[in-house]
C-alpha cells in the first residue's frame, strides 16, 4: 500500500513537471524560430540597402547594426520585431520595440566607388535575371509582374529574397 501511494505521489508530481518543461521547450523553439526569421529579414535588408536613418536616408545605417546596437545597450529595450515600410514617415506608426526600415535613396561613397540605394540594387537584380536567365518568369515566384520593384522589396520581401537566393550575383 505504501509503495502504491509513493508511486501515485511521484506520478502526480511528475506530470506537472513534464508539462512545464514541455511548455518551456516549445517557448524556446518558438523564440529561436522568431530570431531566425528576424535574422533573415535583416540579411535581406542589408542586401537591398534598406535603412533606419531618418536624417540622411543612407544605407550605411544598417538594420542589423541598429538591431545589435539596441541589444547591447543596457538602457534600451530590445527590439522584438523588424518591419519594412515604404518611407521614414511610416516608421513613426510603430512602437519603440519594433525596428522599422525602409528603402534607402541616398548614395554613400565607398573606397572610390558608390554604394547604391535600394532602387539601384533591385534594378540590378531584375536586369541580371532578365539578361542572364531570359527564360525565367518572375511571376512564377509569386510576383504580380515579370519584374521586381522597390514596392515588391517592401511588401513581398520574402519573394524577392527567394529570387536573390535563386539567382546569386
Amino acid at each position: 500500500m505504501k509503495k502504491k501511494m509513493l508511486v501515485l505521489i511521484c506520478i502526480l508530481v511528475m506530470i506537472p513537471t513534464i508539462v512545464i518543461v514541455g511548455c518551456e521547450i516549445r517557448t524556446i523553439q518558438e523564440e529561436r524560430a522568431h530570431m531566425e526569421y528576424i535574422s533573415k529579414k535583416m540579411q535581406f535588408a542589408r542586401r537591398v540597402r534598406f535603412t533606419t536613418d531618418v536624417e540622411n536616408n543612407s544605407p550605411i545605417f544598417s538594420v542589423a547594426g541598429e538591431f545589435n546596437r539596441r541589444r547591447n545597450s543596457p538602457d534600451e529595450e530590445n527590439y522584438v520585431d523588424v518591419v519594412f515600410v515604404h518611407s521614414a514617415e511610416e516608421a513613426v506608426e510603430f512602437p519603440d520595440n519594433t525596428l522599422v526600415a525602409w528603402p534607402s535613396t541616398g548614395f554613400m561613397a565607398d573606397d572610390g566607388g558608390h554604394r547604391r540605394g535600394t532602387r539601384e540594387v533591385i534594378d540590378d537584380l531584375a536586369d541580371y535575371v532578365r539578361v542572364i536567365h531570359p527564360d525565367v518568369d518572375l511571376r512564377d515566384f509569386g510576383l504580380p509582374e515579370n519584374t521586381i520593384t522597390v514596392y515588391d522589396a517592401v511588401e513581398r520581401w520574402e519573394i524577392v529574397a527567394e529570387i536573390f537566393e535563386a539567382f546569386p550575383w
